[in-house]
């Protein structure tokens, strides 16, 4: 009876060093692919750097234990610091990689030289803050073939505060998920991206220029986003923006419920109050393709109000619009030739709630109809700076060639403004060149009704009225007035009247 026992506690005593002598080969496959993930986030400008790793998980997995990980971004200008991290794989599936995130970890942003030549004033570094829950990253698939990257979360929260300038900034993602569909790199396809957020919830607090205290607060619901994208990583991004790759993205974005709220509490010559926006759903389809970019969205019942502690009568007011309509496409890499842009805004069923009203027409003598509002405009122009070579607070970079104004409709109080024309600008000299033709309804006695009701001062109706007699003439109703500007190498005439040389 021992014998047979013997024989089978034998079998399994070789099994089982058999066992931990393949699973001993297998940690060094492990160590290997490790080595080649970093291999791979090196190639595309990403260095990794681990002070101690530890491979357990025996005898059915591979785990991973790492230490004092340091991620370096932007020839490190962006430094990740991890406290610690965890891997682990399966011995039943090896191309599977599931990364667990530590609960929290750093990010330290180093300004570049050229932005310190012209911010002398920045800090030697800025330092985020990470906090995480249950936040996990699974990759499925070798480095250099096809891929998949899932990133899940209950909540990624980001924090940063410089005491000294008393300025925080928190932001936070709710039941976050993302998932990236990579091919092999060799193919030159581009990566199908898809992510989600069921809250994305942020605030952040300062000082204005006169010293009050400022909060920027907001919340967006449901948020979903799915594209794809030819950009592998920051730098390309860079790269991307600066014209020396045409490759690009396209994303389509839509949010449910959002609201944001800015409140000061005064001091110097403002007062304290506060300004709250809010929108139903949106819809946005972003794309930046061979130095073009080009954004197409909508959003529904939008309303935007204003409380202030200012003195006078005019304590706020709320503007709703039930729906926002945005196509602006334009070039932002510089080109010899001239590219096509366009600029169409529409904002239907504009209303003002009695706060408004009251204030601006006390009389109830105005229509009350909800206003309308559509600019549509394209043309051709062309940057003349790279991104990167854009100071804060100049002119945009752009010379224009021509412009088409299809269309500048307005209705508002009963009054009608419409504006048509063709426009081509000469370079390098910047002169213009062609007309447009200017048509108004009922302006006069919403002029009038306004002066009355003291929202115009006297000065600024006596400056309306002349502005009126001079430059308009009577159209084919008596409430009609029309202009026609002209603009040519010899100057600029409004209806045939000169108003002086370019």
């Amino acid at each position: 009876m021992k014998r047979p026992l013997l024989i089978f506690g034998g079998i399994l005593a070789v099994l089982a060093i058999g066992w931990g002598v393949l699973w001993n080969a297998g940690r060094e496959q492990v160590n290997a692919r490790i080595d080649a993930e970093i291999a791979a986030l090196r190639q595309i400008g990403t260095e990794v750097t681990i002070a101690e790793r530890a491979i357990g998980g025996f005898p059915l997995a591979y785990e991973l234990n790492a230490t004092d990980i340091v991620v370096s971004e932007g020839d490190g200008q962006r430094i990740y610091r991890l406290p610690e991290l965890t891997a682990r794989t399966e011995l039943n599936d090896s191309e599977r990689l599931v990364v667990n995130l530590p609960e929290t970890f750093s990010l330290e942003f180093l300004p570049s030289e050229e932005a310190r030549a012209e911010r002398p004033d920045l800090p030697e570094k800025f330092e985020l803050d990470f906090e995480t829950v249950a936040a996990q990253v699974v990759t499925t698939g070798r480095p250099g073939s096809a891929r998949t990257v899932e990133t899940t979360a209950e909540s990624f929260l980001l924090v940063s505060g410089d005491a000294e300038a008393e300025t925080s900034f928190a932001l936070e993602l709710a039941q976050f998920a993302s998932r990236a569909e990579q091919p092999p790199e060799i193919t030159g396809s581009p990566v199908e991206l898809t992510a989600s957020a069921a809250l994305i919830d942020y605030v952040a607090r300062g000082k204005s220029e006169n010293g009050a205290a400022m909060t920027f607060e907001g919340q967006i619901e449901a948020v979903q986003v799915n594209g794809t994208s030819l950009l592998r990583s920051l730098d390309q991004v860079q790269a991307m923006l600066n014209g020396r790759l045409t490759q690009g993205f396209d994303l389509n974005v839509t949010s449910g419920k959002n609201i944001s709220r800015v409140n000061t509490s005064g001091g110097g010559s403002g007062p304290a109050g506060s300004f709250t926006s809010q929108a139903g759903t949106s819809t946005a389809l972003i794309s930046m393709q061979d130095g073009m970019l080009e954004i197409r969205g909508d959003t529904r019942a939008s309303s935007f109000e204003l409380t202030s502690e200012a003195e006078g009568p005019f304590k706020g007011g709320k503007v709703d619009i039930e729906l926002m309509d945005v196509v602006y496409t334009l070039p932002f890499v510089p080109t010899p030739d001239m590219q096509p842009f366009a600029v169409k805004l529409a904002f239907v069923d504009i209303g003002m709630d009695d706060r408004i009203w009251s204030a601006i027409d006390p009389g109830e003598t105005l229509d009350r109809a909800p206003a309308q509002m559509v600019i549509d405009a394209e043309g051709t122009m062309r940057a003349t700076k790279l991104q990167s070579e854009i100071v804060p607070g100049e002119p945009p970079p752009y010379q224009v060639g021509n412009l088409s104004l299809n269309a500048i409709d307005l209705k508002l109080l009963g009054a009608t403004a419409e504006v048509k024309g063709d426009l081509e600008i000469r370079q390098p000299i910047n002169q213009p060149i062609g007309e447009f033709d200017v048509r108004l309804t009922n302006v006069e006695p919403v002029l009038q009704t306004l002066g009355a009701s003291g929202v115009l001062p006297p000065q600024a109706m006596l400056v309306a009225q002349i502005m009126l007699k001079t430059y308009t003439l009577p159209g084919e109703t008596p409430e009609e007035l029309v202009s026609k500007i002209e603009m040519t190498l010899d100057g600029l005439s409004v209806n045939g009247q000169s108003l002086g040389a370019p």
